[in-house]
Formats: C-alpha cells, sequence, structure tokens
C-alpha cells in the first residue's frame, strides 16, 4: 500500500515552517519552529568548505514516528527539550542541518519525521557513537511511547 502524505516542514536551522504540496495552509500561531543549527562545523567536517549549492553523498538520517492522533506525542516536548539534546548530542559530529516534517493531514499515518543531513557517513558514525547519543535515545519515553523508524539515504546531488 503506496500512502501520500502532505507534510508541512519545519526548517530547524531558519525556523520558518512552509507546507510542502502548497495546498494547505497552516495559520502562524499553529506553526511550531524553532531555531535548531549546529554552531561548530563538527569532527571530521571540513570547516573551511564553502557550500556551492553542488555538494556528493551527503547522508540523511530519517527518524519517523508513524501511528495517530490516539498515540501519546507530546509535541512540544519533542520540539522544546528533544530536539535541543539531540543538538548539543550531534552538532560536535557533523550534523549539518535538520529539519521536522508534520502532516498537514492530522489523519495521516505519521505523526513526526525528522531529517537530519551529515557529511558523509563516517560523520554519521561519529554521532551515533557521541557520548550523549544514549541520552538522547533514552529521552524517547519522555514524549512519545511509539517505536521510531530510522533509516539512512545517501544524498548524490545535494542543493543547499
Amino acid at each position: 500500500m503506496l500512502s501520500i502524505f502532505n507534510f508541512t516542514h519545519i526548517d530547524m536551522n531558519s525556523g520558518t515552517t512552509d507546507d510542502l504540496k502548497n495546498d494547505k495552509n497552516i495559520a502562524p500561531e499553529q506553526n511550531k519552529s524553532q531555531e535548531f543549527s549546529p554552531e561548530k562545523p563538527g569532527e571530521g567536517v571540513d570547516a573551511s568548505a564553502e557550500n556551492t549549492g553542488d555538494q556528493t553523498s551527503k547522508i540523511t538520517f530519517y527518524v519517523s514516528y508513524e501511528g495517530d492522533s490516539t498515540m501519546r506525542f507530546d509535541l512540544d516536548y519533542y520540539m522544546n527539550v528533544h530536539c535541543p539534546l539531540l543538538k548539543d548530542a550531534w552538532d560536535d559530529y557533523g550534523l549539518e542541518r535538520s529539519s521536522v516534517y508534520l502532516p498537514a493531514d492530522k489523519e495521516a499515518a505519521s505523526i513526526l519525521i525528522w531529517a537530519g543531513i551529515f557529511k558523509d557517513r563516517a560523520t554519521l558514525d561519529a554521532a551515533f557513537k557521541a557520548p550523549l547519543t544514549q541520552k538522547v535515545m533514552e529521552d524517547i519515553k519522555n514524549f512519545t511511547d511509539i517505536v521510531p523508524t530510522r533509516s539512512i539515504g545517501e544524498t548524490f546531488k545535494y542543493n543547499d
């Protein structure tokens, strides 16, 4: 079965919210966004490299929470506690950008998808081994009972 979702995108780096399909408008007071931008380039990341808009081999780590509105998911806690904890854990280990995607349709099977972009697989692996990663994983129970689905994708051409 193929499900198509209309997601509201929250750019954790710029703090902006936009509808990915542009066919549903969400009032600004309904949007939840916050600044979430790594300030340090991190180990293994070349701080001198300018983003030319044509990068290769970026790695995106996706964390998806599937369920429905009857399942416990504290979005306020997730955005205000868990995301900053994740930033603290991974910003020194190659997390370049991250975004949160919320379904614009409240009946969608996905509650939330987080996408973090890393320079390459080595920086993602370093983030997994970071001292605070275990704390990030243990924090999940504080905002949901859902077991997240995790996947890794490689971007062959990356336009910023």
